[in-house]
């Protein structure tokens, strides 16, 4: 049975960065959006995957094995060759998750190989 898929990517965030001090404020503003929809195939702007989880990280260290090691919600093992968007979502619902969260993303600026999509500032697969 083949597996298809058909998704669109979006993001957006907006902030605002002031200095008050005591005769002036300073401000950085800043923008982003972005939209890109993927249809099925290995090509440019195409994707045959994606993999999505929730949880907890379990440790200082989750690992996400690209190459077959994962499987999407069908129970089908999957391997990802090329990594089109990352996406971490930190829900700090109960003290000590954001913590958990950040330091997640820290490890992520200075990793050498990203995990693949997901809730990864919560999940260990």
């Amino acid at each position: 049975m083949a597996t298809t898929q058909d998704s669109v990517l979006k993001f957006s965030i907006a902030g605002l960065l002031q200095s008050i001090r005591d005769l002036s404020t300073s401000e950085d503003r800043f923008s982003f959006s972005y939209k890109k929809h993927l249809q099925t195939g290995s090509g440019a702007d195409q994707a045959d995957q994606f993999y999505q989880d929730s949880g907890e990280c379990a440790g200082a260290t989750d690992v996400f094995d690209l190459a077959g090691a994962l499987t999407n919600n069908f129970g089908e093992a999957i391997s990802l060759t090329k990594l089109k968007a990352l996406i971490i979502k930190a829900t700090p619902t109960i003290e000590g998750h954001l913590k958990r969260a950040q330091d997640v993303v820290g490890k992520l600026n200075g990793a050498t190989t990203a995990p693949a999509g997901g809730d990864t500032s919560k999940k260990k697969p």
